[in-house]
């Protein structure tokens, strides 16, 4: 498909050309404001939409038309003052006129205004030619998880935006995996360290529960200690009553031993004597004064053993009274006594002590090895789920870095090969920003043909800062595979177009000129 002819009336600043275009193209050539550039952006608006508006209408005039021609396809552009603009084509089939064209033509990227942008802005014109919405469902079967992309946001920087969140969690979660394996690897060598032959059986109790044997071998021997001292303390205080005690069996010896006594024959004779005298009075009345000294004599003495007898028996009393208290007392000290440990209470309390502390210290080193390990284990669960969560994050990241783009790319029908970086674009892995001058113009004519593959007309405005050289070699370049490039160049003189002819690339000035 050949543009072979180009006629614009009252457009900006022409009020009429006609002329033909080269195999390969055409250069518009002119001074500054001839109306070069409205030469190419009459043939954008025609083709693309852009620009067809009441201002673009040359003063003094009711309409602008744009015609242009192919070998067998035509299109008329005409911008009406009303605003009531009209486009009809013949030869690009059925359907509204303008979207039959751009089916055709794509977009008229012009490279060169490409190549002079700084990369935000020629990365913010490269989406805008190629819009694409990236919803939430995408983002939810991309990701896993519930995403509201920002209304208006263009796919790619969607799909950027949550993949810069997902690189970032996925750098955290890495971080958290490498701390969470040398952690492992600390506990691990920190439980090895700890572990010993004679842990194994140990029973373990529950935490704080390690020296509950010894707290009771203590226990049992502050027992015998305060016992030992109880004991003293009570021989301290019943010192006095054991003294007492030994008083009161001296008195009762004593008043016992001083008692006294009568004895018994005296007793039986003075009683035989009582009968005979009273047997005498009886029978001697005569004889009473007799008896009746007798009598006196024998009560008298009767009366003193009677006295005797009640003084022993008042101390025989008074002994069995003090015997009694003895007994008493020594019975109250066996019920109060506190008995001291013997040496063998305290030596087994103490061997008690001894090995209660002992299995304690075991306990001990077996609750660290214990611990250890779990805690070693436990670090190993998290070094796993933090790893399948790298892992995740980073399934994620390749995705939306690979296939999420890939997808969106062939939903949005984007140029093959084409790709964002930061803040910029690539093709082909070629990152736009950081190639000299002349790769990036090259770059740049490359994705202008890409963005246009059927209709295989490029436009350039500029073509002045080359020299004749280098103007043959990027024309060359840019209509290789027969496409045509319509450009600009600004030279001194009136407005002229010039022919491109593919010999190598000849570019034929009018007839009139040579």
């Amino acid at each position: 498909m050949k543009l072979r002819r180009i006629r614009i009336t009252n457009y900006k600043g022409i009020e009429a050309l006609d002329c033909t275009v080269g195999e390969a193209g055409a250069i518009v050539k002119g001074k500054v404001q001839s109306g070069k550039t409205s030469v190419v952006d009459a043939i954008k608006a025609a083709l693309t939409g852009e620009g067809v508006d009441p201002h673009c209408i040359r003063d003094g005039a009711d309409k602008s038309e744009i015609l242009l021609d192919w070998d067998n396809a035509s299109l008329q552009q005409v911008i009406r003052r009303s605003g009531n603009h009209g486009l009809t084509t013949d030869g690009f089939g059925l359907g509204k006129p303008r979207t039959r064209v751009e089916e055709v033509f794509g977009y008229l990227l012009d490279p060169m205004e490409i190549a002079k942008m700084k990369p935000a802005e020629r990365r913010a014109k490269v989406l805008a030619m190629m819009p694409a919405e990236v919803t939430g469902a995408d983002l939810k079967r991309w990701t896993g998880d519930d995403w509201k992309p920002e209304p208006g946001k263009h796919g790619v920087d969607v799909i950027a935006e949550v993949r810069e969140h997902y690189y970032g969690e996925r750098k955290r979660a890495n971080a958290e995996a490498k701390e969470a394996s040398r952690r492992y690897d600390d506990a691990q060598a920190r439980a090895n360290g700890l572990a010993r032959p004679e842990h194994v059986g140990v029973v373990v109790p529950p935490a704080g529960e390690e020296d509950a044997a010894a707290r009771a071998a203590e226990a049992e021997m502050r027992a015998l200690n305060r016992r030992k001292l109880d004991a003293e303390a009570m021989e301290a205080r019943t010192k006095g009553t054991r003294e007492r005690i030994e008083k009161l069996r001296a008195e009762h010896k004593a008043l016992l031993a001083g008692a006294p006594e009568v004895p018994l024959p005296e007793w039986e004779r003075g009683r035989a004597e009582v009968a005979q005298a009273n047997a005498d009075v009886a029978d001697l009345d005569r004889r009473l004064g007799l008896a009746r000294g007798v009598l006196r004599l024998a009560e008298e003495r009767m009366g003193a053993l009677e006295r005797r007898q009640e003084a022993c028996d008042e101390a025989t009393g008074k002994a069995a009274r003090a015997y009694d208290q003895a007994r008493d007392l020594e019975a109250t000290l066996a019920e109060t006594a506190i008995a001291p440990p013997t040496a063998e209470e305290t030596a087994a309390a103490e061997r008690s002590l001894a090995d209660a502390r002992a299995h304690a210290d075991l306990v001990r080193a077996a609750r660290a090895a214990h611990d250890a390990l779990s805690e070693a284990a436990d670090i190993a669960d998290v070094a796993a789920d933090t790893k399948a969560e790298a892992e995740r994050l980073d399934r994620i990241v390749t995705f939306l870095a690979g296939d999420a783009i890939s997808e969106l790319a062939a939903r949005a029908n984007m140029v093959p090969g084409l790709s964002f970086v930061d803040d910029d674009i690539a093709l082909d892995g070629h990152i736009f920003g950081v190639l000299s001058d002349s790769q990036r113009i090259s770059l740049c004519v490359e994705l202008a043909r890409r963005l246009n593959p059927k209709g295989k007309l490029i436009r350039v405005n500029g073509l002045e800062q080359f020299d004749d050289d280098s103007l043959e070699d990027f024309v060359a370049m840019a209509t290789r595979g027969g496409w045509q490039l319509i450009g600009t160049r600004v030279e001194r003189g009136e407005l002229r177009i010039v022919a491109i002819e593919p010999s190598r690339v000849t570019v034929v000035e009018p007839e009139e000129e040579r």
